[in-house]
């Protein structure tokens, strides 16, 4: 199926140096000429304005593929497979797909047609293979060829992304027709010009590489012509015209290909195994598929490439071709095992790119087939005792395949030594480039056998690294020349000590003694720390070892320090008398709390004190070290704990936003903007049973009037129900707001679809069509439901003073929410004055029934206003009255910020955060990235989505923990 033409209708902006709009579906120019101060040397600024996506503009096609793709996505939740092959199989405007059953394809066609039309965009030209799929398709969004397919016609094309289709045949071909080639360079008459060559090369477009040991051919001519040093606009030589005239006559034969569509075609399928088993013979389902990868190399080119072999139930055996790529040797010299290196190379890159790509079939082994015992040899030998040229290209290869998956096949047997001989005859498709090789139609035991023992021939060992080994008998050399460990490098103090402590190992070796004890990492100990004290009190320690005084900005000054006999610098303090304490505490080692070996062993004792009191850590750190600035280097390890981050991580709301527009819709009909929720369950009694039901919540989020309907259930349908009988007494709202329930994130789809379904252009006419603006808040957001949710708890709160844990009956429920809803009505919504002569307090009641209660109206009017033709005027001086009212008493109430008065650091992309679910225990609370930041329209952030494990989650900042900012 191929769509080709579509028609972008969005409006869409580009901003560059000069203002460009892209709007509507015409082609027009519009030019509008903006005065700007003139001088003699300066013209008049001109403004442009686009009418339409234009083709050919540097930024047209980021457009078109955004707005497809965003169009797309809206509908992601219905119609999921379209959206993926929306996605996923667009090329620019045209959709490539295919499917396993006519009725697939039919549902998927209406799916893409559906999805592209609410963007605005008209998708035609389908053409199919299946008459079944053309029947569905109307006759106006049909291709040519497909119109003609379904009058009989057999040998109709259709150009796919370059590739000849024939839709009848169900096959790919090769159509040689060059418009721009002059048609002197096709024939062959005169020797065509260096330019002209590579034009008609380049014309050949072949994305699969069917053609590749033919155009190969055309690369080496193209090489040999730029080998021989002439210009672009000069004519070739005689010897190599010759080659190009020998390739021009295989371009002609290209037109009698015919490749299949379809990998499992009923065609070709070979007997390779003898099954006895009824019930195996009349089953034709593949149950073995293996990849087969063939790589060759020669002094002019190296190629690859990939067949299938399907096995299936019945014995029988199909290969088929995948695809291919070919490379020119570079013009410096290379080496041909070196070559075949690289051939392998390829071919490993080109097989991960084709499992990658071919979501539905997986292969269940590899095969990987080279002639070069050269290569062998090095696969299955360490890369890192070769030179750097083939240690790199070894180290990628295991990356992209084990060692085991490669075999040996003999050079007349390899598939892609095709593509590597120039001489090589022309094409056809019965060659063993399209068919693969005899031996893969028979079992496994006849194929070639693999060289399990290379040997080290002389073209891998040229290619082994020279290593200068240096052995030295003295190991007198002293513990303080030894390098000792980065510790900058490591993140452990144990493992900084054991790293110091193999490196003492060393010199035991002699002693036949390789095992650590307590005596390598005391000694282990004693560097670390003398390392870090030369770092950080160098100039004390050398004062101190030339006997003269510490300088007077000291920060030891208090300590009295002094070098003790292993050189550690100690504290000289006045405790030396006490008995029964060890020398480490009443004369400890000096360490600089910023060092970073100080740091280390801080979180190590954080670690063994579990987490805990930051005392705890000070006074066990002091039994052997006197730290400076020690609390604040636990304070330090405590902040840079993952754990301890995780335990005290807590959401920074960001400052409360504005109110909504629809908070704020004065002098307009009640509910034009409304809050939806449900609340519940409650228990009625029918018959002799007990049955749940549901209240739906509407709520006016202009005047807070609600309006409460019972549901049978939490179904789309029962919400729809109950919306369709709100409307019948309220109106029609504009907007909806609720939170993200599945029933009414199902009720707004199904509202969408009835809505379109019902925009015809009789209904249109009659002006019975209207949509609802549906809009949803972020999951886990009640804060921002605060307007529905705030009335649902003063609704509960009444049920429950009345019910008291009774199951009345429907009619007793339905009368009881009714009061409940003129009671929830009369509140005030405004100051309640003590002063008799001030007016009633507003309420909601005011806006729908004119009074706070059904009492008398509000007002006094004469027996002249009781005219009939005055009596709007009436209504409509109350409406003014009570929103004049609405926005002096009522209006600057929401004025200040009851909470969230501050501004907090807005969540950014690439923000390593914690979700916060208080439902479960925090150690179980998801971590993830922020990928996208959703501002409100103060541009402070308040909706992040989060890429997590479970894929990516909308989530408010209020229930977001910041662990790590991305800048940190």
């Amino acid at each position: 199926m191929n769509a080709s033409s579509v028609a972008y209708q969005h409006p869409v902006t580009y901003q560059a140096s000069v203002v460009i709009v892209l709007s509507g579906s015409t082609s027009r120019l519009r030019m509008m000429r903006r005065r700007a101060p003139t001088s003699p040397t300066q013209s008049p600024l001109k403004i442009c304005t686009m009418q339409s996506l234009i083709f050919g503009a540097t930024c047209s096609p980021f457009i078109a593929q955004y707005i497809k793709n965003k169009n797309a996505l809206k509908y992601e939740d219905l119609y999921p497979e379209a959206v993926q092959a929306i996605i996923k199989n667009h090329y620019m405007d045209d959709c490539l797909y295919s499917c396993d059953s006519a009725e697939t394809a039919i549902n998927l066609v209406n799916q893409i047609s559906t999805i592209h039309k609410h963007g605005g965009f008209e998708i035609r030209r389908w053409s199919s293979n299946c008459k079944q799929v053309l029947d569905n398709i109307p006759s106006d969004a049909l291709a040519q060829t497909a119109i003609q397919m379904k009058d009989g016609a057999t040998n109709m094309s259709e150009r796919t992304l370059g590739l000849i289709w024939h839709p009848a045949e169900d096959c790919f071909a090769f159509k040689v027709s060059f418009s721009r080639v002059s048609q002197e360079v096709l024939d062959g008459t005169t020797p065509p010009t260096k330019a002209k060559m590579l034009g008609l090369i380049m014309s050949i477009y072949d994305i699969h590489g069917f053609l590749s040991p033919f155009i190969i051919k055309s690369k080496v001519i193209l090489q040999d012509v730029h080998r021989s040093g002439i210009d672009w606009n000069c004519h070739i030589q005689a010897k190599e015209f010759s080659s190009w005239c020998k390739w021009l006559d295989e371009l002609k034969l290209l037109e009698s290909i015919r490749i299949p569509r379809w990998y499992l075609s009923d065609d070709n399928w070979t007997e390779c195994y003898s099954v006895t088993e009824p019930e195996l013979c009349d089953k034709k389902i593949v149950n073995n598929t293996q990849m087969h990868i063939f790589c060759d190399a020669s002094i002019k080119a190296y190629a690859t490439v990939i067949f299938w072999r399907f096995t299936r139930f019945d014995g029988r055996v199909k290969v088929c071709f995948v695809g291919s790529k070919c490379r020119v040797t570079p013009l410096r010299p290379v080496s041909i095992p070196r070559l075949e290196l690289q051939a392998a190379l390829l071919a490993a890159r080109l097989a991960h790119t084709v499992q990658t790509e071919h979501k539905d079939i997986r292969p269940n082994q590899r095969f990987f087939w080279t002639d070069s015992s050269t290569v062998l040899q090095w696969l299955r030998s360490d890369p890192r005792s070769y030179k750097p040229y083939v240690a790199h290209r070894l180290g990628e290869l295991d990356e992209l395949a084990a060692p085991a998956e490669w075999r040996h096949v003999p050079s007349r047997l390899n598939a892609a030594d095709v593509a590597t001989r120039p001489d090589a005859p022309p094409l056809a498709l019965a060659d063993a480039w399209f068919q693969g090789p005899a031996f893969l139609r028979r079992p496994e035991e006849e194929w070639p056998k693999d060289l399990k023992t290379c040997k080290i021939v002389d073209e891998a060992a040229c290619e082994e690294r020279n290593i200068n080994l240096v052995v030295s008998r003295d190991t007198s050399v002293a513990p303080d020349a030894l390098r000792l460990p980065n510790e900058n490098n490591i993140s452990k103090w144990t493992t900084l000590l054991r790293s110091t402590a193999r490196i003492l190992l060393l010199f035991r070796r002699p002693k036949g003694d390789y095992c650590l004890d307590v005596d390598l990492m005391r000694k282990a100990e004693t560097l670390v720390i003398r390392k870090s004290q030369q770092d950080a009190f160098g100039q004390e320690i050398e004062c101190l070892r030339n006997n003269k005084p510490l300088p007077s900005n000291s920060r030891l000054m208090k300590l009295t320090p002094y070098l003790d006999d292993d050189g550690l610098l100690r504290v000289e303090g006045r405790i030396d008398k006490v008995t029964g304490v060890s020398t480490s505490t009443t004369r400890p080692a000096i360490l600089d709390g910023k060092h970073r070996v100080a740091q280390l062993l801080v979180e190590h004792e954080h670690r063994r004190a579990l987490h805990g009191a930051h005392e705890h850590v000070v006074n066990e750190l002091r039994q052997r070290y006197w730290v400076v600035k020690l609390r604040s280097a636990v304070r330090a390890a405590a902040a840079r704990c993952p754990l301890c981050r995780r335990r005290r991580a807590a959401p920074a709301a960001q400052r409360m936003g504005p109110l909504p527009a629809a908070r704020l819709q004065h002098h307009r009909r009640p509910f034009s903007c409304t809050g939806i929720d449900y609340f519940g369950p409650m228990e009625i009694t029918v018959g002799r049973k007990r049955q749940k039901v549901y209240g739906v919540l509407f709520t006016c989020l202009t005047i807070r009037a609600i309006h409460i309907e019972l549901a049978e259930s939490l179904t789309t349908d029962s919400t729809i129900m109950a919306l369709r009988r709100m409307i019948g007494r309220r109106s029609t709202p504009s907007v909806i707001w609720s939170d993200n329930g599945t029933n009414l994130r199902g009720c707004d789809a199904e509202l969408r679809q009835s809505i379109r379904e019902l925009n015809t252009e009789k209904l249109r006419e009659d002006g019975l069509s209207r949509g609802i603006e549906w809009r949803f808040i972020p999951p886990g957001a009640p804060e921002m439901g605060g307007a529905w949710e705030r009335m649902i708890r003063t609704v509960k709160t009444a049920l429950k003073v009345a019910l008291k844990e009774r199951a009345p009956h429907r009619e007793t429920l339905s009368t009881l929410l009714v009061e409940v809803e003129a009671l929830v009505n009369s509140r005030p919504i405004t100051h309640v004055s003590t002063d008799p002569n001030y007016p009633e307090a507003l309420t909601p009641n005011h806006f729908l029934i004119g009074t706070s209660s059904n009492g008398p109206a509000f007002g006094k009017y004469d027996d002249g206003d009781l005219c009939l033709r005055k009596q709007w005027r009436i209504a409509q001086r109350l409406a003014d009255m009570f929103w004049s009212r609405w926005i002096k008493e009522y209006l600057p109430t929401l004025l200040p910020r009851q909470k969230w008065q501050t501004d907090e650091r807005a969540l950014r992309v690439g923000d390593y955060v914690v979700l916060v679910d208080t439902k479960v225990d925090r150690g179980c609370w998801r971590h993830g990235v922020v990928s996208a930041a959703h501002a409100g329209a103060d541009g402070r952030v308040r909706v992040v989505d989060v890429r997590t494990r479970a894929g990516v989650l909308r989530r408010p900042a209020t229930r977001v923990a910041l662990l790590s900012p991305i800048d940190s």
